[in-house]
């Protein structure tokens, strides 16, 4: 009996280690399974954060406070628990900028879980400055500086321009096109470069072209634009910069004429009827910027066309001879080489039909 008892006792024994076992793997698995579902909860989240800004009511051409604090206040991934403004004249906003090193105004000061993984890339998208305790956003121009108390970013802007040239490149377009990059123009001024005022600039900036155009100091707040400038080989005098115009037509100074001034001559051939269309070099022109102000059109069988051909060794027709003045278009005289000709009186002859389409060889028929 004692033996039959022992026997009953293992299989209880047996039975209860196996339940025991299988009761840990249960209660592992739901320990596992309740921690992913806390993780994923965590991660999504939304981060508690609290906003401080900082704005000088004064300034009312300021980048406003909202271009910084709404893209935090609406994202999903955020919620705000306290949002507080302060004067930039507080005491309470002095201490703050001491302490996070702010040099720009408006600034938001965000602290909570700003390091929570659902939103830690907002910050530099927003260029935002990661500290410790806190990440730091401050203010595109115009803001007003930190130190100083000043407003920085409001560009002045003076045009030098000669009013007789109506086909001068338009000066003004560079502005706008760094307007676009985010510049803020304050005001600009327009002056005769002959008058006493457009000649002291000249001479100041050493300006060599005109159309030219002169942008204050405060275009050093705009990196972009600045790189820009640099690259223009721009004058630099007290923080100011000048630069003349880019692309012809444009008045030369030295020379005291207007020069990138075109004249295109189209010789073409009326007797090849499937020949390529001669107008299409005014096309490839225009694209390149060119400004042509005079345009004659010949028949290589004409008297005119003949003595063209004569004087330039003409082989190929159609085809398009351009006046010397195009050697002041930089973009085109790095492609003419292989499609064409400088000749000794500075003429353009256009050589290379076969890439426009079909020809005639007049020297073989």
């Amino acid at each position: 009996m004692p033996r039959i008892k022992s026997k009953k006792v293992r299989k209880i024994t047996l039975k209860s280690v196996v339940l025991i076992a299988l009761a840990a793997v249960l209660t592992g698995e739901v320990l596992i399974t309740a921690q992913t579902i806390y993780s994923i909860k965590e991660s999504t989240r939304p981060a508690s954060l609290t906003l401080t800004r900082i704005v000088d009511a004064n300034c009312f051409t300021c980048t406003t406070i909202g271009s910084l604090s709404d893209p935090i206040t609406s994202n999903q991934n955020i919620k705000v628990d306290n949002l507080q403004t302060l004067e930039f004249s507080s005491l309470d906003a002095k201490a703050l900028i001491m302490k996070y090193s702010i040099t720009k105004i408006p600034a938001v000061i965000v602290t909570g879980e700003f390091k929570k993984d659902n939103i830690v890339s907002l910050w530099g998208s927003m260029n935002g400055r990661m500290l410790q305790d806190a990440v730091v956003l401050e203010a595109n121009p115009p803001y007003i500086d930190a130190t100083s108390s000043k407003e920085v970013g409001l560009v002045s802007v003076t045009y030098l321009v000669d009013p007789s040239c109506t086909v001068c490149f338009n000066i003004s377009s560079v502005t706008a096109l760094f307007e676009q990059q985010g510049m803020k123009v304050a005001n600009t001024t327009t002056l005769d470069y002959s008058s006493s005022e457009g000649q002291k600039d000249i001479a100041d900036y050493n300006v060599q072209r005109i159309p030219a155009v002169i942008y204050s100091n405060d275009v050093n707040s705009y990196p972009q634009v600045h790189q820009v400038i640099s690259s223009l080989n721009a004058t630099e005098r007290n923080g100011s910069f000048a630069f003349h115009a880019i692309n012809p037509p444009y008045l030369d100074l030295a020379q005291n004429k207007v020069v990138g001034l075109v004249s295109a001559v189209l010789l073409n051939d009326s007797a090849c009827t499937n020949c390529y269309d001669v107008n299409q070099h005014l096309q490839i022109l225009q694209r390149f910027g060119v400004t042509t102000v005079n345009i004659t059109r010949y028949d290589v069988n004409s008297t005119e066309g003949q003595g063209l051909v004569t004087k330039y060794n003409i082989k190929e027709v159609p085809t398009l001879l351009i006046s010397p003045d195009v050697k002041y278009y930089q973009s085109l005289n790095t492609v003419w080489s292989p499609v064409g000709t400088v000749e000794s009186d500075g003429w353009y002859v256009f050589r290379n039909a076969s890439v426009m389409g079909t020809y005639r060889n007049i020297t073989s028929s």
